[in-house]
């Protein structure tokens, strides 16, 4: 009997779900949510509910049978504290999501999860959340004794993309020394040895993204700041959301940008191989952290829908490790899979706070 599972993902102004039958998608869906209609749930708590009823509606419009459920796989949030993998969703967890610090939508998952679950007498999981991390203590050093790095990455995509990329040389995922580039809104590189991410270049220390300004020098950025020019609020807004491509090109869109260089922009090409410079320059960097021992690169994320972007990384990069690209995201995928080798007793699920 297949294991039905439903997947939960949730975002600022949108919510993704899917029913799985074993790994097999058999129906998928991006809820997409105006301000119109968030502004009618100014709360957290009412903004859940909102999303667990338009989500049970969806699906029983769907005709899909809710009773039939196996569990609930949930995007998992920010907040520290966490590994990659499974966690059950329990007590510790959802207190955790509901601080009110944990704004961000992907906190959401696991208590909409629950409560659809908690309905059919289920259990809900989260699965490689956004704020696992895995990485070495010597990876979070800075030149700053009392200031650590925060290593975030995009973990739930690029490691199923890196078991597929392992799946395809015939190797497991475990056995394998990978390096994933993911490109899209915000870019970031890490490195996985040994089963795990074990360092990072995070979105915002790194290469730029179509909206991000990556790393820039400190003496430049410093002076940025203290100008009068911008308050924090605007300066932040300035590094996340208006830089990257937004910044050179006026859009964060790399449709928008392959037809400029198609007609003939020359600026707009400048920028993109500019942009496969840096990501070139920090693939290298992460090549050091596993002596040059890399097997595969995998290039993912929207950006890599750009066959005239990853030509230009590969380029760079495939004297280091052979170039595979898988653009797009498996997210949904990847957290219906997790779920499943929970089930199947090939992966155990871990308690908040007990890891």
């Amino acid at each position: 009997m297949a294991n039905n599972i439903l997947v939960i993902n949730p975002g600022a102004t949108s919510t993704k779900i899917a029913w799985f039958e074993d790994t097999k998608s058999v129906f998928e869906k991006n809820i997409m949510h105006s301000i119109e209609e968030l502004a009618q749930y100014p709360g957290k708590a009412e903004q859940m509910v909102y999303r667990k009823d338009l989500i049970i509606k969806t699906l029983e419009e769907e005709g899909i049978d809710i009773s039939t459920l196996t569990a609930v796989a949930c995007r998992g949030g920010t907040f520290g504290g966490l590994v990659g993998g499974a966690y059950l969703v329990e007590d510790a967890l959802i207190k955790r999501c509901m601080e009110p610090e944990q704004s961000h939508p992907s906190s959401w998952a696991a208590v909409i999860g629950k409560d659809i679950a908690d309905q059919y007498g289920k259990k809900a999981y989260i699965y490689d959340a956004v704020g696992a991390d895995e990485t070495t203590r010597i990876a979070h050093f800075t030149g700053i004794k009392d200031l650590w790095r925060k290593n975030r990455t995009h973990t739930l995509n690029t490691r199923a993309v890196c078991k597929k990329a392992a799946a395809d040389m015939g190797i497991k995922y475990q056995d394998g020394n990978f390096i994933a580039v993911h490109l899209g809104g915000g870019s970031s590189i890490n490195v996985h040895s040994g089963g795990k991410i074990i360092d990072c270049i995070a979105t915002e220390e790194g290469p730029m993204s179509t909206e991000r300004s990556g790393s820039i020098m400190y003496t430049d950025l410093i002076p940025m700041c203290y100008s009068g020019e911008y308050t924090q609020r605007e300066m932040t807004k300035k590094l996340i959301g208006g830089s990257g491509l937004k910044s050179h090109l006026g859009t964060n869109d790399m449709r928008e940008v392959e037809k400029m260089i198609v007609g003939g922009d020359e600026y707009a090409a400048e920028v993109l191989e500019f942009w496969a410079y840096q990501i070139g320059k920090y693939v290298g960097l992460m090549a050091t952290v596993v002596k040059g021992k890399v097997d595969k690169i995998v290039v993912t994320g929207g950006a890599a829908y750009s066959e005239r972007l990853t030509k230009l990384i590969a380029e760079r990069v495939d004297w280091i490790a052979p170039v595979q690209v898988i653009p797009g995201a498996l997210e949904m995928e990847a957290l219906a899979t997790g779920i499943i080798a929970v089930l199947n007793g090939e992966e155990e699920a871990k308690i908040y706070g007990q890891n």
